[in-house]
């Protein structure tokens, strides 16, 4: 079994290396970071974080509440995604994944199994997350965004509207691994490819 610790630490020092170009260099950046509160997903950004501030750059996170401390402990500051995205979360359940639950609710999808469900609901939550998405880094106004590609797609739709540079920053073990999580996935909500990819096309 070959150890996913080099490639980890090749993909956040070439992620860092990108936003320093993208910096100016006699005058210190603000950045944009938007990631989820699973841990596996946001703990890859936090050096790059501290990078940055050790640099005197500003680095600014879009995330849960959970997550406050250990975004701080990096000298970044804090900013609340439920507090930014009323759209999404007000009169909603708060979950992992956003208001999954309550939008399965909404749309009338409880009986789904998780995989359908989320893969239905993905461009709808997107479309509720972008207004206060939109509006988070225009307050912010930062030099570039680096966001979680798996779970923060928004991010990179907000900062496509803004003309902001992004990066996106995949936080799986290594090559291969998002197949192999997909797959399990599916296997896991007894559905195919297939069935899944039917289910979309019937979704109105």
């Amino acid at each position: 079994q070959v150890s996913q610790a080099p490639l980890l630490h090749s993909a956040i020092t070439h992620t860092i290396a990108d936003l320093k170009k993208m910096a100016v260099p006699t005058a210190p950046c603000r950045f944009a970071f938007v990631f989820p509160m699973a841990s596996g997903h946001i703990n890859p950004s936090l050096p790059v974080a501290r990078s940055l501030v050790a640099l005197g750059h500003e680095v600014h996170y879009l995330c849960r509440d959970q997550m406050r401390e250990a975004i701080e402990d990096t000298g970044s500051a804090f900013h609340s995604e439920v507090e930014q995205m009323p759209e999404l979360y007000e009169g909603r359940e708060i979950d992992l994944f956003g208001a999954t639950e309550s939008l399965q609710r909404d749309y009338g999808l409880e009986n789904e199994s998780f995989m359908t469900a989320v893969s239905k609901l993905m461009m709808i939550s997107n479309e509720l997350m972008l207004p206060g998405t939109i509006r988070w880094l225009r307050a912010i106004n930062p030099g570039a965004v680096l966001y979680c590609p798996l779970m923060n797609s928004n991010a990179a739709f907000a900062a496509q509207v803004l003309s902001i540079p992004s990066v996106a920053l995949l936080t799986t073990a290594g090559p291969g691994s998002i197949q192999r999580t997909y797959v399990e996935f599916l296997r896991m909500s007894q559905t195919t490819e297939e069935m899944l990819v039917k289910e979309l096309k019937d979704f109105q």
